[in-house]
Parts: structure tokens; C-alpha cells; sequence
């Protein structure tokens, strides 16, 4: 993996992310939040690591961890939260 692929990748999660955005502005706020902790989870990792090769797979796989799931659970009808143990799994 290179960091060019990897910007690529950090693109593909917004635009998955963006498709959850609605009118609601408390709903957005949420969606907001778990994409910056995302991203603040890869600002950590670089923080962190010092092999750019670890660096490179594991800030790819925190931004795809459970991409499935987090954003399509809070858009659910009366599911709007985020943690695993509350929500339903979409699998």
C-alpha cells in the first residue's frame, strides 16, 4: 500500500460517509462526530508508528473497522445510536 493509496482510501470513506448525511442537523452532528473520530483514530496512529508500511495498513483498516455498520445502524429508524451492543447489525 502507498499513501497515495491511502489518500485514496480516506476519500472513498467520506464519500460513504456523506451518503448518510440528512435534514437533521442533530443526525448530521452524530454522523459528523463518528467520522472525526475516525479520522482522529488515524492521526493517532501516525503518532504512533514509525514503519510507514504498519502505518499505511493499519490507518486503512481503521477507517473501514465496521464501516458496514456504524453510519447504516444511526440511520435506521430508532436505532440512532453507535455502539455495537445497542444497535443492530446490518450483516
Amino acid at each position: 500500500m502507498t499513501e497515495k493509496d491511502l489518500r485514496k482510501l480516506k476519500g472513498r470513506f467520506t464519500e460513504y460517509v456523506n451518503q448518510f448525511y440528512s435534514s437533521s442537523e442533530g443526525d448530521n452532528r452524530n454522523i459528523a462526530l463518528k467520522a472525526k473520530y475516525t479520522h482522529n483514530v488515524c492521526k493517532n496512529i501516525e503518532q504512533i508508528s514509525s514503519n510507514i508500511d504498519t502505518l499505511l495498513i493499519v490507518q486503512a483498516t481503521a477507517i473501514f473497522h465496521n464501516i458496514d455498520s456504524p453510519c447504516m445502524q444511526y440511520t435506521e429508524p430508532l436505532k440512532t445510536t453507535f455502539p455495537s451492543f445497542i444497535s443492530v447489525s446490518v450483516r
